[in-house]
């Protein structure tokens, strides 16, 4: 009965290659991969945003195997490529499931366990680095639970080395290498501390430096902290579940209650590592929605053995019902997820996914803001286009598949690191149309603006005889200066 279940969740995650194209900073990761397999090299300066100097590109490796896939087969090949990594990505779950329950383990609690738990990881997927790091941290986790693999040191600094250059995660392996390894032995033995374990925790911590900027990667991993306030109160993903969705609202609070419910001083001592993990998954899962994948993952040790635990002491003529119970709920969700995967199959046709492109980024009128005759302003060798946060990198990728020679570079396009709070708050005036948005589209001076039609920027561009309409479709419009016509 287990391989069913594992080929029920299989299913399920590979239905997920039917999702659009939507992550705003596909875009500029796209981009960024082109450029360094163009060049040889990363980015010395930013190639995507006109007010930026300089790029600390953390994704480098991750925008790599993106831009390769992309250039192989378009999104078609992105969206199948996503599909295929869910579908590995549940079946990873529940091996951990699995892992942690120990031999003596419920089928219909580890399946149970395996659908909340990807519930968690598909609630926040898309195509990004993101998933790669949480991926990566799932494997951490089944190494670590795994006390007597032979290669469990070198392929935890291996997978650390390698998530560095995707994904700012990373610090998640010293954490988890920490709480594994170290807080049972300092709750248990503090004196008895292996020196192996102290020198693998030092190699993980450093591995921040194994990475194109060194030492910066720590101050990014403070700059990810210290979030701009403004962005955290405007961008979804960075809002608490409990102010987002009922339904995750209401995952979180069954999580809760769980690691409450069981909780007690003999299992927190015996298990640390497990409370501890859980804990802190909790935590961030309920900080924002960005989290609730590292909140999923996190987890899974701890509430394995529990959901054992209260299977065997509470619902033993359920356990021996069991294969009874998963015959009736298995199979249609088979069916059900075979039928959704062939479903969401992707079409090669990339026009449809364009056209979303086209009404959520501006996809289509950046094409032909390509092709216009732009200059750069004075003091400028780049042409700078007015971008709001979510269409600014895709629209300068844009620029770039249609027009490789026009150094065209954005305002705002959906990076946070190192970007001032005020550049947000000035971009929330400006397209909102308040009080002083002259003064800062001014002081931006830009080349072109390119801006939803249903904004007030749009209204009051159209009304300046400073600006001049020059492309429109049914979301977006463009205007440059009239001086520049």
């Amino acid at each position: 009965m287990l391989r069913y279940v594992y080929l029920c969740l299989l299913v399920f995650g590979l239905s997920r290659w039917g999702m659009p194209i939507h992550d705003p900073d596909l875009g500029w990761q796209l981009l960024g991969g082109d450029w360094i397999l163009k060049h040889g090299t990363l980015p010395p300066y930013d190639i995507i945003n006109s007010l930026n100097t300089t790029w600390h590109d953390y994704h480098w490796l991750a925008q790599i195997l993106l831009s390769s896939i992309y250039a192989t087969g378009g999104f078609f090949l992105l969206k199948l490529c996503f599909g295929l990594f869910m579908g590995a990505f549940a079946v990873l779950i529940l091996t951990i499931i699995l892992r942690c329950s120990g031999r003596n383990h419920s089928t219909l609690a580890a399946a149970a366990l395996g659908f909340v738990a990807y519930s968690f990881i598909a609630s926040i997927s898309s195509v990004r680095p993101q998933m790669l790091a949480l991926f990566i941290l799932g494997l951490c986790v089944l190494l670590l639970e795994s006390k007597h693999c032979s290669y469990r040191v070198p392929a935890i600094l291996g997978l650390g080395l390698l998530l560095a250059n995707f994904h700012v995660y990373w610090i998640f392996i010293p954490i988890l290498w920490f709480i594994y390894e170290l807080l049972p032995g300092l709750m248990h033995r503090p004196i008895r501390i292996r020196t192996s374990s102290l020198a693998t925790q030092a190699l993980l911590i450093s591995l921040g430096l194994c990475t194109p900027y060194g030492t910066s990667s720590y101050a990014l991993i403070w700059d990810y902290l210290n979030l701009a306030p403004t962005l955290r109160a405007t961008i979804a993903e960075f809002q608490s579940p409990f102010s987002a969705s009922a339904r995750l609202s209401a995952l979180l609070v069954v999580f809760a209650a769980l690691l409450v419910g069981t909780f007690n001083k003999r299992r927190w001592l015996a298990k640390s590592q497990h409370v501890s993990l859980a804990t802190l998954g909790l935590v961030l899962g309920c900080l924002s929605i960005k989290y609730l994948g590292i909140a999923g993952i996190f987890s899974l040790p701890y509430l394995s053995r529990a959901l054992r635990s209260l299977s065997k002491t509470r619902a033993p003529d359920l356990l021996r019902a069991e294969n009874t119970y998963l015959s009736v709920a298995v199979f249609p969700l088979l069916i059900i997820g075979l039928c959704l995967a062939i479903a969401q199959f992707p079409t090669r046709q990339d026009a449809l996914e364009t056209e979303y492109l086209e009404h959520r980024f501006g996809l289509g009128i950046c094409q032909k803001l390509a092709r216009l005759p732009l200059r750069p302003g004075a003091s400028r060798t780049h042409v700078r286009l007015l971008t709001n946060f979510n269409q600014g990198g895709w629209c300068r990728w844009a620029v770039q598949q249609v027009n490789p020679a026009l150094d065209l570079r954005v305002t705002l396009d959906g990076r946070t690191q190192y970007v001032p709070d005020q550049r947000f708050q000035d971009a929330i005036s400006l397209f909102g149309g308040k009080a002083g948005w002259e003064g800062i589209l001014n002081d931006l001076a830009p080349d072109a603006v390119l801006t939803a039609i249903n904004q007030p920027l749009a209204g009051n561009l159209a009304k300046s005889p400073r600006w001049h309409e020059v492309l429109r479709d049914k979301d977006f419009v463009v205007f440059v200066p009239s001086h520049a016509l």
